[in-house]
């Protein structure tokens, strides 16, 4: 048996090099025609710190409409049956066992994700308001905060609580 060719031993060196150097690198959130973002932001742009102070979050919209109504902080699907008609699902991700959930919510709102995740599609499938891809959100936020998610800009508002009416299910 012969060794490889010089050219070809140089490939898999350079190869070898590219891929130990990668491996230290966190994947981009979202991809988009203009390049990759790295990895902790969004395409829209990001708020300012008042506007995040006043109770405004910039994520990604992934769906139509408007809805308001009390964050529900969850963190499995298993947690489901603190869900009451009319809440707004907050959560880090989600994947299709958190599916019969949507059925109950006003809207989403993911702190990762993008367009093509999981629960985007889902919820534009049920034409659930959502935005995703707004780290650091279940932070933010608290359990029974009144919200308001704007599917169409990716817009997450804490609201006053007098501000949402609880709708009779």
């Amino acid at each position: 048996m012969h060794s490889p060719p010089a050219w070809l031993q140089a490939l898999v060196s350079e190869r070898r090099r590219q891929f130990a150097a990668r491996q230290h690198e966190t994947a981009p959130d979202c991809i988009l025609d203009t390049g990759a973002l790295p990895a902790g932001t969004t395409p829209a742009p990001s708020p300012a710190p008042a506007r995040a102070a006043s109770g405004v979050f910039q994520g990604v919209p992934v769906g139509t409409g408007s809805a308001c109504g009390p964050a529900r902080m969850l963190h499995a699907p298993d947690q489901g049956q603190r869900l009451m008609p009319g809440d707004i699902v907050v959560a880090a991700s989600t994947d299709p066992s958190w599916t019969p959930l949507f059925l109950r919510a006003a809207g989403l709102v993911m702190e990762t994700g993008g367009f093509l995740s999981c629960g985007a599609i889902v919820a534009r499938e049920f034409g659930i308001p959502a935005a995703v891809n707004r780290r650091g959100i279940l932070a933010r936020l608290t359990d029974g905060d009144r919200l308001q998610v704007d599917g169409a800009k990716g817009t997450v508002s804490r609201l006053p609580h007098r501000a949402v009416e609880q709708i009779p299910v």
